[in-house]
């Protein structure tokens, strides 16, 4: 286990966490793509700054960093939310504290799990989730639309163009393909983990999923488009994650 910082707490707000899952993506030239996981599920990691600890707790952080010998130890864990990871590791063999103003510290850590866990908490496909209130997300948020061109400009200036969405070759997309950016704050516990949990189950973009957009268009095949949920939490009922989705061919 992590040490205890203050109170009953291993971590002090805010953190980072991060889900990373690892899937291999092959793109045709019709923009039709194959995917695959190339990892069994999602390695988590986490940045704990530790800012503004006393130097008894910087000496507690330093004692830890002791104990694990450095990045040795690949058997630390840490309790959130009632979830348990397990597995976790130091990134580094090297423990810095800076001293800001007299006996006040900053002494980061950043962990990462050696081995998966098994955090899928539902079954893929499932259509991309509303928050709590019904929305299907905050305000604002980004709307694009990609296209496919081939294009040759020449020196005298002249640009030959011939497009391969939108175009009349048959087995290519009718129209762009669309994609949408959330970037997400303040979210309670609540919407966090619908939005954490919907990721999860479809293991970051592998899995393919049904989703409605504002225009109320439904998309048959989205995928989220990394592998990578990074989540800032700064308090209970406070956390930031940015979500960006495609729709795929």
């Amino acid at each position: 286990m992590l040490p205890i910082i203050r109170g009953a707490s291993a971590a002090l707000y805010p953190f980072t966490m991060t889900f990373s899952f690892l899937t291999g993506v092959g793109e045709f030239q019709n923009g039709g793509q194959q995917r695959w996981a190339k990892r069994p599920g999602a390695l988590v990691k986490f940045e704990l700054p530790y800012a503004v600890i006393s130097q008894a707790a910087k000496n507690t952080v330093k004692t830890a960093v002791t104990s694990a010998k450095g990045q040795f130890d690949t058997t630390l864990s840490l309790t959130l939310n009632g979830v348990t990871y397990a597995n976790l590791s130091l990134d580094s063999d090297v423990f810095s504290a800076t001293e800001k103003i007299t006996t006040q510290y900053d002494a980061p850590l950043k962990l990462t799990q050696a081995i998966t866990q098994n955090l899928s908490p539902g079954a893929k496909g499932a259509d991309f989730p509303t928050l709590a209130n019904g929305c299907m997300g905050q305000l604002p948020y980004t709307q694009m639309k990609r296209f496919q061109t081939l294009a040759t400009v020449h020196e005298s200036g002249p640009k030959q163009t011939y497009p391969e969405f939108r175009g009349v070759l048959a087995n290519y997309p009718t129209d762009g393909l669309l994609a949408w950016k959330f970037e997400e704050q303040n979210l309670s516990d609540v919407d966090l983990a619908t939005r954490m949990n919907h990721f999860l189950a479809n293991w970051g973009r592998l899995f393919a999923f049904k989703f409605t957009d504002e225009d109320a268009a439904f998309y048959t095949t989205t995928h989220y488009s990394s592998d990578d949920m990074v989540i800032r939490v700064s308090g209970p009922n406070d956390s930031s994650v940015t979500t960006m989705l495609e729709a795929t061919f």
